[in-house]
């Protein structure tokens, strides 16, 4: 009886890591560094609105290729799986865990822009530089290990040391174009491997064998 529970958990949890295999969220985060480089790259080219609306609509498209791919690509090859409570309740303390991080990186960055600002102090500068870092790394390290997918601990690392750089970049300390460039270059890297695991994830699991039984 113990040995059939650990058998089934196992299965549960090899189902569960399969959800992570399909490359999508590597392609999500891709894109979504690629975003950040090209809008700060239009930022001082493109006219208000535009400077404002171009992340916003292309980040939209990135969650439209996450959520689309999930659901046309990935459930159809593996199913719908019914995870134990356990396994739900993980889930629902990642949701949890990232709407309360990145609220409160968001917030604590609009009030250290209104109250300490005007000071210019060093100190300000490495506050602004580490929640930067913090912004990115902590929510989707966080997720990488509510989905046991360790694959986001790099990805998250690299878009916070990513932003860091755009931020040291803006202060002047650095040639803008390298925080522009940080971006643009993780993102590609991140987009490609996750593409190369898409395809490697549709191969391993053919709908047309699945169809047949096979």
């Amino acid at each position: 009886m113990e040995n059939n529970k650990r058998e089934l958990e196992e299965i549960e949890k090899n189902l569960f890591r399969s959800l992570s295999e399909d490359g999508f969220y590597d392609i999500f985060f891709g894109l979504l560094y690629l975003n950040f480089g090209f809008s700060f790259y239009l930022r001082d080219i493109l006219l208000v609105p535009y400077d404002f609306l171009f992340f916003p609509i292309f980040f939209g498209i990135d969650f439209f290729i996450l959520f689309y791919g999930k659901r046309k690509i990935t459930i159809p090859r593996i199913g719908f799986v019914q995870f134990r409570e356990k396994r739900r309740n993980k889930l629902k303390k990642m949701r949890r865990f990232i709407i309360i991080t990145v609220s409160m990186s968001i917030i604590i960055f609009l009030i250290s822009l209104v109250v300490i600002l005007p000071s210019e102090t060093i100190e300000f500068h490495l506050g602004l530089i580490t929640l930067d870092f913090c912004f990115i790394f902590i929510p989707i390290t966080l997720m990488g290990y509510f989905l046991d997918y360790y694959r986001l601990y790099i990805t998250g690392l690299i878009g916070g040391i990513s932003l860091a750089l755009a931020e040291l970049s803006f202060m002047g300390l650095l040639y803008v174009i390298i925080g522009v460039v940080a971006f643009l270059i993780s993102g590609m890297i991140i987009t490609t491997s996750g593409i190369i695991m898409l395809l490697k994830f549709i191969k391993k699991y053919n709908l047309e064998n699945k169809i047949r039984g096979t």
